[in-house]
């Protein structure tokens, strides 16, 4: 007679071969319609700005392994703490490491940062197929796994070829603790081992983001569920108390351990794990008094409910501190208007454009997203007649993530396994169904399932692989300008790869003023230091710059923090889009400059041909602005004058006249310009001027074409270029 445990292992054996199918078409999608975007002819190209500081952490890591930077030089003038997750650095650089035996090259490096997210999504994809094949069988296992190697969204943009950073490994970890619940909850399982297996993976998560208190959250939430509704039903709650009381004293005395390591956040994290240590003591509890009928299912729900709020209360009492800060994390998901951040990506998911609306949702996930709703009621009803845990974990773990995607929208890249399980399971049911029918049902269902998660998902997922990102094409041999002919900020460049724990840093003696999203780049690609960077520091700062309308005061500006150069793209001032709506990133400007609008542009309601429609005039004080001109880009950046030497002496800014559209000069200031350089910028001023209508105005911002510009006025010379049409 067959052991249940040797046809399990022939059923998994039968499925491998289906698996390896799925995980290599995962792998190819990821792989090969970004591979011209990642690969340039030049260059290696990462898709995300986050990414570019792992680089950055990671070529320094290959050089002083296993040391890894903390206080980073480069990232701000007089040193910066970045708070990036370790775990990811030291998984590439480690690879990199042992692969170059101790001495990688560059090219190795960046080889194995921009192939490690799809390599995290493929094995994410397994650890779907295994949580799936627990809940509902083969079918449903394969199926899941299918959908999330296809299904657009946040996680197959995380795991795309070059999108170097850690939110990647974060769906592979927190698919693995969905594993390390899922399989005692499934089969019956040695209770120690289920619990530091799971300790384990908190860790490991621990490591792998800051915030990863709110996943041990997730699993509190489900623990008082899970005593709350199955102590009524057949079997109880079962061991999952003593596993969790076990994974956390796991989880935390490494928590403790590893402070030096991760110290962002770890209190909170300390908390959540006291408080999930809590619950399971008193569902352990309630369990025995269960047994020994000291009371009844009720009774128990009421007292752990009770408990519940008075830790949570002694917890507010005893640490304030934390406790704000805890309050302070789950207040990143809060549903508020998208006008209130200028960072798209934390933007909640219905209110992604402004208004609130369903659109974003199908955009971004398609059918995936009312599939995921449809497992979640499937799992739901299964669980009220069969009374498994294993379907309340995942309906509470899958809510969890709608919650947490709808208040901030990238964490879509938990959302879309978890959706991917419970459609799955959703989806074999379905086909299951059909062929127990017979006739034409057999073939409905395969239709239906192959349609409405596959046929409408396929071509929206792989459209978004091939989408512009990254670094446009005019950006690199600025960035190289920058590398080779400006000045060393350390007068040696080999500090870009040096130890900086090991004495005091040193003093940069120039920077770069950007707008803070190009931070990372200008770090990492340029290997210059940036006074603005994607945490928000440096962007008020920034911002006053790009909006001030006076030249002495702008000038002023710079002086602080020794900044020679200025960094400007076409998507600084304002663009008019094919549909006759304003792009660029001077609105977010505004914002952190708290500054009105309407200082600089209104919008107009005018009647042209008997049809009403919206247009944008612009007030002086736009023209008058420090930024790029909005005008004519390709002129301000040296079209027809490669190596143009318009530039600003810091001695004596230029004049500019009422409604100009300034000079190359805006492009880029340094202190240190000459006073000839001046003169010729009013001379080509002067030759631009002319008489401006208001409906001119109105037409100003045109469709750029991507450029980037960077000037020495030390080299009395201008770097500028014109990319091609994004």
């Amino acid at each position: 007679m067959t052991s249940p445990t040797m046809a399990d292992a022939r059923s998994v054996r039968a499925d491998l071969s289906w698996l390896l199918a799925i995980v290599a078409a995962a792998l190819f999608i990821r792989i090969y319609f970004p591979w011209s975007i990642v690969f340039t002819p030049t260059h290696v190209n990462l898709l995300e700005t986050d990414a570019w500081y792992h680089l950055r952490v990671i070529e320094n890591l290959v050089h002083q392994f296993p040391h890894r930077l903390r206080v980073d030089p480069y990232a701000m003038p007089g040193g910066e703490f970045l708070v990036v997750p370790p775990l990811f650095d030291y998984l590439v650089a480690g690879a990199a490491w042992i692969v170059g035996l101790g001495r990688p090259s560059d090219d190795l490096v960046r080889t194995f940062t921009v192939f490690a997210p799809p390599v995290l999504g493929g094995l994410t994809v397994v650890a779907v197929y295994i949580v799936a094949r627990l809940a509902s069988g083969s079918v449903a296992g394969l199926l899941a796994a299918a959908l999330a190697a296809i299904l657009p969204g946040h996680f197959l943009d995380r795991t795309l070829l070059g999108f170097a950073d850690h939110h990647a490994l974060e769906s592979a970890v927190s698919a693995l603790v969905l594993c390390c619940v899922a399989l005692p909850l499934a089969r019956p399982q040695p209770v120690v081992r289920a619990g530091v297996w799971l300790g384990v993976s908190l860790v490991v998560f621990r490591l792998t983001w800051t915030s990863s208190a709110m996943l041990v959250m997730v699993l509190a939430a489900w623990l008082v569920a899970h005593v709350a509704l199955q102590s009524w039903r057949r079997g109880g709650i079962g061991d999952t108390p003593r596993i969790v009381g076990i994974a956390v004293a796991v989880a935390l005395p490494c928590t403790l351990l590893f402070q030096g390591i991760e110290p962002f956040r770890a209190n909170v994290h300390v908390a959540a794990l006291v408080i999930c240590a809590l619950i399971a003591l008193v569902a352990e509890a309630g369990r025995v008094g269960l047994r020994a009928g000291w009371w009844s299912p009720r009774r128990l729900v009421v007292i752990a409910i009770a408990t519940l709020a008075l830790s949570v209360a002694g917890f507010f009492l005893l640490f304030p501190v934390t406790a704000s800060q805890g309050v302070g994390e789950l207040l990143r998901f809060q549903y508020t208007n998208q006008d209130a951040t200028t960072v798209i990506e934390a933007r909640p998911l219905l209110l992604y454009n402004g208004a609130a609306s369903l659109r974003p949702a199908w955009d971004y996930f398609r059918s995936g997203f009312i599939l995921g709703l449809g497992g979640i009621a499937f799992l739901a009803i299964r669980w009220r007649r069969r009374a498994q845990p294993l379907d309340l974990f995942l309906v509470v773990w899958t809510l969890a993530m709608y919650a947490a995607t709808i208040g901030v929208n990238r964490f879509g890249y938990y959302l879309v396994p978890a959706i991917a399980i419970v459609a799955g399971c959703v989806c074999a049911w379905v086909i299951e169904t059909g062929q127990r029918a017979g006739g034409w049902w057999r073939g409905a269902a395969v239709v239906a399932v192959a349609a409405g998660a596959f046929g409408v998902n396929l071509v929206p997922a792989i459209s978004t692989t091939v989408r512009p990102g990254g670094i446009s094409s005019a950006w690199f041999p600025a960035f190289d300008w920058l590398r080779r002919h400006s000045e060393e900020p350390f007068s040696d460049a080999s500090y870009y790869a040096a130890r900086y724990d090991t004495g005091p840093l040193r003093s940069s003696s120039s920077a770069v003023l950007g707008w803070w999203d190009y931070g990372y780049e200008i770090m990492a690609a340029a290997h210059r230091v940036p006074t603005a960077i994607p945490t928000g520091r440096g962007g008020v700062h920034a911002a006053q710059f790009f909006t001030s309308v006076d030249d002495a005061q702008a000038l002023e500006m710079l002086k602080p923090e020794n900044e020679r150069y200025i960094f400007v793209d076409e998507l600084l001032p304002f663009a008019i889009a094919t549909d006759g709506t304003l792009i660029g990133k001077f609105q977010a400007m505004t914002r952190w400059a708290n500054v009105p609008q309407d200082r600089y542009f209104g919008s107009f309601l005018i009647r042209e041909g008997g049809v009403d429609r919206f247009v944008f005039l612009f007030f002086e004080n736009y023209y008058h602005l420090d930024g790029v001109p909005p005008g004519r880009w390709r002129r301000s950046c040296g079209a027809g004058d490669r190596h143009g030497r318009g530039l600003v002496d810091g001695r004596e800014p230029h004049r500019r006249r009422s409604g100009t559209r300034g000079v190359v000069a805006r492009a880029v200031l340094n202190l240190r310009g000459r006073r000839d350089a001046a003169q010729r910028a009013r001379a080509r001023q002067s030759r631009d001027r002319g008489p401006r209508s208001a409906r001119e105005r109105c037409a100003a911002p045109t469709r750029a074409r991507p450029a980037a510009c960077i000037c020495d006025a030390g080299a009395r010379d201008v770097w500028s270029r014109r990319g091609a049409n994004i």
